[in-house]
């Protein structure tokens, strides 16, 4: 329906609509070092009131996306969504802050990753964390096939991006977005993944 990039290189605005994407998913936190009480700095790989500013002023809708690797060894499994009911109160309050000083409605919807080749079972404490904060409508998820349509399965979210990664196959009908190619050179020389939104909602915020 509507082609869409994400990338954790920066990469101008002015680069996406060029290559005539309608949306970008940007990450609303990404690393242990990043400074949640100056969140208009640019930091790493993540998203900006400027750059969000930018995007939205040019037409482009923004997919709000949280992954947070390193932040707290002790209840993640090497950054993943294997974690507790805890870690997912924690993650969805921070991304909500950021989301929402960057300008994201309050009623859009944040995705989490599951980056990596996942059933779902052991991600059940951390996503039902995730909805006590946020309220189960505005959770989604990013992983394979099979994280995908168990948490769907499960109601444990509301919204899906699926990755062509550890999905062979296999797509759930009730996918979103498609993540179908990553680590594409883009115009700028920067690297980033093409995506195609699979439903007219899909969670982009203007």
């Amino acid at each position: 329906m509507a082609f869409g990039l994400d990338y954790s290189d920066r990469v101008q605005p002015t680069v996406a609509k060029e290559m005539g994407a309608t949306f970008v998913a940007r990450y609303v936190g990404y690393f242990s070092g990043y400074d949640i009480n100056n969140i208009a700095k640019e930091q790493s790989k993540c998203l900006t009131p400027q750059e969000a500013s930018e995007l939205m002023s040019m037409g482009i809708g923004i997919v709000s996306v949280y992954e947070w690797y390193g932040a707290r060894p002790s209840i993640y499994n090497a950054g993943s969504a294997a974690a507790s009911f805890a870690a997912g109160q924690w993650d969805a309050h921070t991304a909500g802050i950021i989301h929402t000083t960057c300008g994201g409605p309050q009623q859009a919807p944040i995705y989490f990753c599951v980056d990596y080749d996942s059933p779902g079972t052991e991600t059940i404490d951390y996503f039902i964390g995730v909805a006590s904060v946020l309220g189960i409508g505005r959770v989604g998820a990013y992983g394979g096939y099979r994280s995908i349509k168990y948490l769907l399965d499960n109601s444990l979210v509301s919204w899906a991006w699926q990755t062509y990664a550890w999905s062979g196959n296999s797509l759930d009908p009730r996918a979103n977005i498609y993540q179908y190619d990553n680590g594409v050179i883009l115009a700028d020389g920067s690297e980033g993944d093409y995506n195609d939104s699979k439903t007219p909602k899909y969670g982009s915020w203007k």
